[in-house]
């Protein structure tokens, strides 16, 4: 952790493991593999656990409130929106597995909810393999507020003995403001912002995948430059973890896309890959939760409107399938911002 690799930086929900200058030109044109083929394949398209999606529906109880659990909710996300920590939540509802909730579960929120923090702050010495979003999980509080406390951005990286404070176990400010607080410090470019226009997203089109081997394929195959084409990958737990957000060295320095073919489109557009192929099956839920953060952080950043987040096949100058059919558009639509 204590040393920069690679050619991206690593968030699993906001743990910020690593990052590279960029020393190459631009290079345009589709990634996209004809051939599902390998882990490199790569259509070139978030910060997990902690939630974003619709608003709760639930109604008083005895002891708090009911929550009912929505599709693409997290223990964790749950937790922040009422003020509390997902380890209270899961006590006061027997739950031994933060990822075992389902859609239609109904959740007992403990009566402190929304109330002043729970717990004194403390001090956590980084060992090998910590990240902010390994942390925050550990100690029940969301990213934003770890990398606030320490005043932590994108482009920071743990080292061995460092002495992070950790903030109190809950906080009164909302849990949606809270997680977007949080990722436009954790999307903090080095260069100076560009002027994106749009947003387009892409599925790798391989059942696995990594961004070190993505961005070995776009330079020795296709021959970019830049290596990795996409500003942004999310991993689907084969060869990166579940909703993983890895962040490119394209965005750290504000660089051109290479994941359209069109090159004035390359210089406005952000590129996100999720790695799976969505003509055999779903994204899974983490993914889904880190895209719609993602892409509700990098509105607020650019000021790029809901009809200008585009799907890759959306592009009339395109000729593909991407992200795939099974890619739930509406979904996304529903829960980024208009």
């Amino acid at each position: 952790m204590g040393e920069l690799r690679g050619t991206h930086q690593r968030s699993e929900g906001g743990g910020v493991v690593a990052a590279r200058s960029p020393s190459e030109g631009a290079a345009g044109g589709c990634p996209c593999r004809e051939a599902k083929t390998g882990a490199m394949g790569g259509c070139a398209l978030l910060l997990t656990a902690l939630l974003l999606g619709c608003a709760p529906t639930w109604s008083a109880g005895a002891d708090g409130s009911l929550h009912v659990v929505e599709r693409g909710e997290t223990l964790t996300g749950i937790a922040a929106r009422h003020g509390i920590t997902w380890r209270a939540l899961a006590d006061a509802n027997r739950i031994g597995d933060p990822d075992s909730i389902r859609p239609g579960q109904r959740l007992r929120i403990p009566a402190a909810a929304g109330g002043r923090a729970r717990s004194p702050e403390q001090q956590h010495t980084v060992v090998r393999g910590d990240t902010v979003w390994g942390l925050a999980h550990r100690y029940g509080v969301s990213v934003g507020q770890v990398l606030a406390a320490n005043d932590l951005t994108s482009s920071s990286v743990l080292a061995v003995g460092q002495v992070l404070t950790i903030p109190a176990g809950s906080t009164a400010v909302s849990s949606r403001a809270a997680v977007d607080a949080g990722w436009a410090r954790q999307l903090k470019p080095r260069a100076k912002l560009r002027r994106w226009r749009y947003i387009v997203i892409h599925h790798s089109a391989t059942r696995e995948g990594t961004v070190e081997a993505m961005d070995a394929y776009h330079r020795r195959t296709r021959h970019m430059a830049h290596g990795l084409a996409y500003h942004f990958v999310i991993g689907n737990g084969r060869g990166m973890r579940d909703g993983e957000l890895e962040i490119g060295s394209r965005w750290t320095w504000q660089l051109q896309g290479g994941h359209v073919r069109s090159a004035s489109l390359n210089e406005q557009a952000i590129g996100i890959c999720l790695v799976g192929d969505f003509e055999d099956h779903h994204p899974s839920r983490r993914q889904m939760t880190t895209l719609t953060q993602l892409v509700r952080a990098l509105q607020q950043q650019t000021r790029i409107p809901a009809s200008r987040v585009l799907l890759h096949r959306d592009l009339r100058s395109q000729s593909t399938l991407c992200p795939g059919a099974l890619f739930p558009a509406a979904e996304l639509k529903r829960r980024i911002l208009p």
